[in-house]
């Protein structure tokens, strides 16, 4: 192999601890990772425990690629895991796993970078999250190839949605490989 694995996840560097989650408070920012380039992102998994309701649309996942001041992804944590009205389901397709009645969320997702990438969620509800699990599994590379492109989520909402109107669910320009929308 041409790459060294690694992971980061909310362990507890405290050996006599078995609380592996993190809390975050109403308006709190978590970061999740905070990679050294070159890279990819291979795997995210996510499981939480909270008590507010529709709280999977309340977490805004989010990610920044080579120091970029915009995320290249940004969506509510259980949209961007498939499934959307901040429901818990299970999912299974080729790119998302989601199981557990929706409560264990894994992304397969190819996420490259070239200098760095930072993963971040924000608790946007007004309760604390009282326990948030992750693992972020990456690759480290001498070199990513030329032509290899970036991975982008975005979420969008009307509501309410305009009668007569097509909704606009992507415009943009650019190279790159259009691979779906998960419509809810």
């Amino acid at each position: 192999k041409n790459y060294v694995a690694g992971r980061v996840s909310s362990d507890n560097r405290y050996v006599f601890s078995n609380d592996d989650s993190k809390r975050i408070m109403p308006g709190e920012t978590l970061v999740m990772a905070n990679l050294e380039g070159p890279g990819m992102v291979t795997h995210i998994w996510v499981t939480v425990a909270d008590n507010e309701y529709a709280w999977p649309r309340l977490l805004r996942l989010r990610a920044y690629y080579d120091g970029e001041k915009t995320p290249s992804v940004d969506a509510p944590l259980g949209d961007f895991f498939g499934v959307g009205h901040g429901y818990e389901r299970d999912l299974n397709s080729m790119m998302i796993r989601d199981s557990s009645f929706g409560r264990a969320r894994n992304s397969y997702w190819p996420m490259p970078y070239r200098k760095s990438c930072r993963i971040t969620v924000t608790n946007e509800g007004n309760r604390y999250v009282l326990s948030y699990y992750f693992h972020v599994d990456y690759r480290q590379y001498a070199t990513l190839p030329a032509g290899l492109g970036y991975f982008h989520a975005y979420y969008r909402q009307e509501r309410p949605a305009v009668a007569g109107r097509n909704y606009a669910f992507l415009n943009i320009r650019g190279k790159g490989h259009y691979v779906g929308t998960v419509l809810n």
